[in-house]
Order: C-alpha cells, then sequence, then structure tokens
C-alpha cells in the first residue's frame, strides 16, 4: 500500500477525539492539533543524497521543476531543505496553490503549458506508480523511483 499522509482537519480532529475517549478513556487537549502538526514536520527528512543528485543534474544543464501534491500545512519544508530559494528548483508547482493534484493530466498539463514545453522535452520523476503512468499518457518520459542509484543509471541512460 501507498504511504499517505493524514489529513488533520476539524472533522478529523473529533474522529480522533472520539476514538481517544473511547479507546483510552481520555480527551486529546486543545493543542493537540498543532503538536500533531509540529511532529509531523520534524519527522520528515529530506531523502540522503537526493541533493547532491538533483545538483548534478543541474550541473549538466537541466532545471529542475517540483510538482508536488503538496498542502499548505507542508510550507515549512520549502524552507527547511533551501527549495523556496530557486537555487535547486525553478518553480515549485504546489496542489493546494494550482488545484490540481497528480495523477490527473490537468496537473501535468498545467506545468507544460506554464513552461511552454511538450512532454517529450521532459522527464518526470516519481516514486508513485500511478503518477508516471498518468504522465506517460501525455507522451511525458517517466521514471519510477525506487531508488537514488537506480535513478541515476535510469538518467545516465537517457542521456543521448
Amino acid at each position: 500500500s501507498e504511504l499517505q499522509w493524514i489529513r488533520v482537519n476539524d472533522t478529523e480532529f473529533g474522529i480522533w477525539q472520539n476514538y481517544a475517549k473511547e479507546r483510552f478513556n481520555m480527551d486529546l487537549s486543545e493543542d493537540w492539533k498543532q503538536k500533531y502538526e509540529a511532529e509531523k514536520i520534524k519527522a520528515v527528512r529530506e531523502l540522503p543524497g537526493i541533493r547532491e543528485l538533483l545538483k548534478e543534474i543541474q550541473n549538466e544543464g537541466y532545471t529542475l521543476e517540483m510538482l508536488s501534491n503538496f498542502e499548505e500545512w507542508m510550507e515549512p519544508f520549502l524552507d527547511q531543505f533551501g527549495y523556496r530559494d530557486q537555487s535547486l528548483f525553478s518553480h515549485l508547482y504546489l496542489s493546494y496553490k494550482t488545484k490540481k493534484e497528480k495523477p490527473s493530466t490537468d496537473a501535468y498539463q498545467y506545468v507544460l503549458t506554464d513552461l511552454q514545453l511538450h512532454g517529450n522535452e521532459t522527464i518526470f520523476i516519481d516514486d508513485q506508480l500511478k503518477n508516471i503512468v498518468a504522465a506517460r499518457k501525455l507522451g511525458i518520459d517517466a521514471i519510477h523511483f525506487t531508488s537514488i542509484e537506480l535513478l541515476r543509471k535510469d538518467l545516465v541512460a537517457k542521456v543521448p
């Protein structure tokens, strides 16, 4: 199964509150939601070796764009990993801002249109196979990410 983020909104908070009461006979504190979101942010780390690989790709003359199913609560990651300063990614296409999520073809088409590119002028990398399949339907060359080592080999194989 795929890793999915738990989206905690007021309705879900109510569900967790009921669960805590029924299962453990306790009430969640008023600041539980904020503490939970802070813990999620602390738990996320950049994949070891990915920054170095992305810099290598840039040094070969390629530009990097980020297309992410991104939620507003995740904004601190952009600063934590230095993605907002445009030294790594030229553009950040974040779903909560564009209102388009992968694997919807609208998400990919939005990026292609904005960058004035055709699918065959790009390489899309993602760890979700469903996103790879959707990108390929638009003629986008796509690599299913499973490890840094395999990604490096796949990229080298694509370079003319």
